[in-house]
């Protein structure tokens, strides 16, 4: 067996694995260009992570958990503040954290909980962080944690702890059930059109079937309900152009970055292709190995 016959396919392997680790590089430059920082965030029932806005003074995150040994008590430093911050609820697959780094990007400190987590037992973990202007919190969730976040921030309303904002992908249903709802600033975006029913319940008896807003931002009274078209996913351009512009007018600018200037897409399709060059990496040296055991 010749030697050069030997070495190609282990050269191939090795410069499969360099153009992965160069594009996992790149999502990371993407994620370090946009001002976001982020961390693991150990939870009251479970974990999530913590997308940081880079800059600003430093300060320290305390990160609390009852773990298998006892009390696990980490300090992290972050990034200044007081930022904005965001908390989202993180259902299956729909797409949290594109959400979570273009709200970053533009100032905001989020929180994506896994599913595992109690909306209410995240919310109170984010609203003590010091880092944290407790009267600028959003609240944000995905389909499948709509309905529960919609009862928390309810529940909280008057508690000096209410959500600044909140941000629903739902369904007719959920419009009915937000009918009446003292929550601030109240965006819910669903699949397709809903009936005029559920939106008359939704905005009240002065409904205009014209309108799709009403309310103010200066009072707390926005409220709005669009159609974006297929299952609702954070991670759709036009789900994240309507989120960023209802966080701008509920929270403020913090940073200004046009509404349609997105870099998740590039960072997923960095970080997919360094794993399909990772799988073909090892799928050579085990031929390479084939070829040799041959």
């Amino acid at each position: 067996m010749s030697r050069r016959r030997l070495l190609r396919p282990a050269a191939m392997s090795v410069c499969f694995a360099l153009l992965g680790a160069c594009l996992l590089l790149a999502s990371a430059g993407l994620l370090s260009e946009g001002g976001v920082s982020v961390q693991s965030a150990a939870l009251p029932g479970g974990s999530g992570k913590l997308y940081l806005p880079a800059a600003g003074e430093s300060a320290v995150l305390s990160l609390h958990a009852d773990g298998e040994g006892g009390h696990v008590h980490e300090d992290i430093a972050v990034g200044g503040g007081p930022f904005s911050a965001a908390l989202l609820l993180r259902s299956r697959l729909d797409g949290g954290e594109a959400a979570s780094v273009e709200l970053c990007r533009r100032g905001v400190a989020v929180l994506l909980a896994d599913e595992d987590v109690p909306a209410a037992d995240a919310w109170n973990w984010l609203t003590e962080q010091s880092f944290v202007r407790v009267s600028s919190v959003a609240l944000l969730a995905g389909t499948g944690r709509s309905g529960e976040a919609l009862e928390l921030a309810d529940a909280l309303v008057g508690s000096g702890r209410e959500c600044a904002a909140v941000i629903l992908l739902g369904d007719e249903q959920l419009l009915r059930g937000a009918a009446g709802s003292p929550c601030r600033d109240l965006l819910i975006l669903t699949a397709r059109e809903p009936d005029a029913g559920a939106k008359g319940a939704f905005f009240g008896e002065d409904f205009d079937p014209s309108r799709v807003f009403t309310g103010y931002f200066s009072e707390g009274t926005a409220r709005a309900c669009e159609a974006v078209g297929g299952a609702p996913a954070f991670s759709d351009r036009d789900v994240l152009a309507r989120i960023i512009d209802w966080q701008g007018s509920s929270l403020g600018h913090a940073v200004e970055i046009p509404d349609d200037d997105l870099v998740y897409d590039e960072i997923l399709f960095c970080r997919i292709g360094a794993w399909a060059c990772f799988a073909l990496a090892a799928l050579v040296w085990l031929r390479r190995r084939y070829v040799i055991s041959g």
